[in-house]
């Protein structure tokens, strides 16, 4: 991981519109309340020193341009689910052209936004949460679904308990046996469009 920042669901929804993502329905996807005003979240940044105001003006720390040059220019969304125990962890990945955002909700009502390295590709980064996710002394899946221009994808990622893995997608793969790596492949594939 490159940079990690906290922020409040309404910072994150701030910065989605000072400069909205080029893909339709991110804040949709990720839930994120309506503003109740149009510069909700800001003075919060302005306050924990992520950007400063200057009458309209709104300038953002390097580090906060960056999230909102990664987020702007994603062409791709992967919503990956999977489960710690029995605890769910919900991760976003936002990927295009300019760089990778891992979020995550913290559970408190705030996003937990990580740049992600600049040379690791999108299907790898997935290929971590499977990774993380995946068990091969215990059943365990990995629901994504991966949003682009073209549409949504849905894909599910299996290992029994004898460590045997399986997947599925929407578009056109039954339930077949699988791999690790043919499952990043698949991944890649659908995430390529």
């Amino acid at each position: 991981m490159v940079d990690r920042l906290v922020l409040a669901a309404a910072e994150l929804g701030f910065l989605l519109r000072v400069r909205p993502p080029a893909l339709a329905g991110v804040r949709e996807e990720l839930a994120l309340p309506a503003p109740r005003a149009p510069h909700d979240g800001l003075d919060s940044l302005v306050h924990r020193g992520l950007a400063t105001r200057t009458g309209r003006a709104f300038r953002p720390s390097p580090r906060l341009a960056a999230v909102i040059e990664a987020a702007a220019t994603a062409d791709r969304i992967t919503r990956m689910l999977g489960w710690r125990g029995d605890v769910p962890v919900l991760t976003h990945l936002l990927s295009g052209p300019r760089g990778h955002l891992r979020l995550c909700p913290d559970g408190a009502g705030g996003w937990d936004v990580r740049l992600l390295e600049p040379g690791v590709t999108a299907s790898a980064q997935a290929g971590r949460f499977l990774d993380a996710h995946l068990s091969g002394d215990r059943e365990s899946s990995v629901l994504l679904k991966i949003g682009s221009p073209q549409g949504n994808v849905s894909m599910a990622v299996a290992v029994d308990g004898q460590g045997r893995w399986s997947m599925s997608d929407s578009l056109s793969v039954p339930t077949t046996p699988s791999s690790r790596a043919i499952a990043v492949a698949r991944i890649a594939e659908l995430l390529a469009g």
